[in-house]
């Protein structure tokens, strides 16, 4: 039998469909008015007739909301939640990154539903597991705007840290609230013709946790890397973690190639700069950073600490005359010629 919800109060920004596997139901709104916003929770058990009360008012934002409600950001065991919210006011991924998962009663049970019910969300739950085998799974069931919602464990099993996340199944990726770094490469055999390209993301998938994964041809070198990383807010300590980044994706040259100015002196005459810049220009690696300044500066100082190559660059760029800046101009134009990017790349050029 088809389900009848409640109507939806006018302005309403975010709905929540909620099913137990009691049978009962729940229905959650915000809605704007002259209070702010104000939540109302519906409920039904056994067929009886829906009872609403007003559960809270006078909210300055959807964030004030679910933060005061936890019921409503609550994703436990034996429920089915379908949230739908409007994109202008909430973007999905950062509506997922507010939700909370309890750890109470472990994983999603497919055998406290019907097999009508569960089915669907069974073969998700195996879908999910089979192009993200590295991860600890805690299958809760549910959507938002459509898109599935789930639980991974970041934490140990002694000590678990339960974080909802979006997932994507057609394109088989976890949805961020934002891209903080990227990092691309393309590279040509030398001699044969082959070519490959790559690179790595780093995300910011829930506040202070960081989400790197591969793509296109460096995602066979890295096949089940735990991807996930703290991302602090403070921007010393932010330019730390993704220092680790840069090093662990081997991206210290595009990193100093993005970050580092070239012959800051103004040393080199003008045609010296033009095939300078040319070679910048055309190099097929290069990173892009989605950070404030004082992190960025953070991110130059513990590069040029730990990574000797990130400092050859360096030094090579801020002087194009000097026996480093000449072995950097050989190396840019070595990957130019053959398209091959190999010794460019290692810091390893004489």
């Amino acid at each position: 039998m088809k389900e009848e919800w409640p109507s939806v109060p006018e302005e309403t920004i975010l709905m929540l469909k909620r099913r137990r596997n009691t049978s009962a139901l729940e229905q959650w709104t915000a809605s704007k008015d002259g209070n702010g916003l104000t939540v109302h929770r519906f409920w039904m058990d056994n067929g009886q007739p829906w009872q609403e009360i007003q559960a809270g008012t006078g909210f300055m934002d959807l964030a004030e909301a679910l933060q005061r409600i936890p019921e409503l950001r609550t994703l436990s065991r034996g429920t089915i939640s379908e949230y739908t919210v409007v994109t202008a006011v909430m973007d999905p991924p950062v509506l997922v990154s507010m939700l909370e998962a309890s750890e109470e009663g472990g994983a999603e049970a497919v055998g406290d539903w019907s097999e009508e019910v569960a089915r669907a969300w069974a073969e998700s739950d195996s879908s999910l597991r089979e192009w993200q085998v590295e991860l600890d799974w805690v299958p809760r069931w549910a959507r938002v705007n459509d898109v599935r919602v789930s639980v991974i464990n970041t934490g140990t099993a002694d000590s678990p840290v339960l974080q909802p996340v979006l997932a994507d199944e057609d394109d088989e990726q976890l949805v961020p609230i934002r891209e903080i770094a990227r990092s691309s490469w393309a590279s040509e055999s030398g001699g044969a013709p082959i070519s490959w390209s790559g690179g790595n993301i780093l995300s910011l998938l829930a506040p202070g946790l960081g989400y790197s994964y591969p793509c296109d041809d460096a995602a066979l070198d890295q096949a089940g890397i735990y991807p996930f990383t703290d991302l602090p807010e403070a921007p010393e300590e932010l330019g730390e973690a993704l220092a680790d980044w840069v090093i662990e994706t081997d991206s210290e040259v595009a990193a100093a190639l993005e970050l580092e100015p070239l012959d800051p002196s103004g040393v080199i005459e003008d045609a010296e700069r033009r095939a300078w810049i040319r070679r910048l220009d055309q190099v097929t690696v290069s990173l892009e950073i989605d950070v404030k300044a004082e992190a960025q500066e953070a991110l130059r100082e513990s590069l040029a600490r730990r990574s000797e190559v990130y400092r050859r660059t360096r030094d090579g760029l801020a002087s194009p005359r000097s026996p480093e800046g000449q072995a950097l101009a050989a190396a840019l134009d070595g990957a130019l010629d053959d398209g091959n990017i190999g010794q460019l790349t290692s810091g390893l050029w004489e």
